[in-house]
């Protein structure tokens, strides 16, 4: 015996077929490629991603902020000066927050990734705003919480970058996509 089916039934199965395995090879973290690792800070949490250079995007990972950390994203976000310089107890206390994050997210980063991740970069809004010394605001504080945690930080935009020289490969595909979304889980 002999079983007719319907031929749009079959149709939409074979494309939700198509659909599954898209979504589960998108979910596939290549291996021995070009890349890059970009996180995300926001006030509320930071997320890790690895960029490839063939220009597909993963997120590795979410780590949810505390109160304090809040409230100093929140503030790097809207100062365009990295808050006390000048006061010792407040730089130590970010950079423990800092350090804190950091790590976890080298860690969740890393486990989904497969191997150590090495160096990586941050975008945070108002990251880009300069100081009057001609320097990112808080680069400082964020290469002593990336050496920390064991990476080396990468800056995405250099001075030389503000002054018009282009920006490098790595530096293009490490930016996490503030507003553009590239980090989010």
């Amino acid at each position: 015996m002999q079983l007719h089916r319907n031929p749009v039934q079959i149709i939409v199965n074979l494309v939700l077929l198509f659909r599954l395995s898209s979504i589960a090879r998108a979910a596939v973290v290549p291996n021995r490629q070009e890349y890059a690792i970009g996180s995300h800070f926001t006030p509320n949490y930071a997320a890790v991603a690895v960029s490839y250079a063939n220009g597909s995007n993963i997120a590795l990972g979410r780590v949810s902020g505390d109160g304090a950390w809040h409230d100093l994203i929140f503030w790097l976000c809207v100062n365009p000066t990295y808050p006390g310089l000048d006061d010792e107890p407040l730089m130590t206390a970010s950079q423990a927050i800092l350090d804190k994050m950091i790590r976890s997210l080298v860690e969740v980063g890393a486990a989904r990734l497969g191997e150590p991740i090495r160096a990586a970069a941050v975008s945070l809004a108002g990251h880009d705003q300069v100081h009057h010394y001609g320097e990112f605001s808080v680069d400082a504080i964020l290469k002593d919480a990336f050496r920390e945690a064991g990476t080396e930080y990468l800056q995405i935009l250099s001075r030389d970058a503000v002054m018009g020289e282009p920006l490098i490969f790595v530096e293009k595909s490490i930016v996490a996509g503030h507003g553009l979304c590239l980090c989010y889980p």
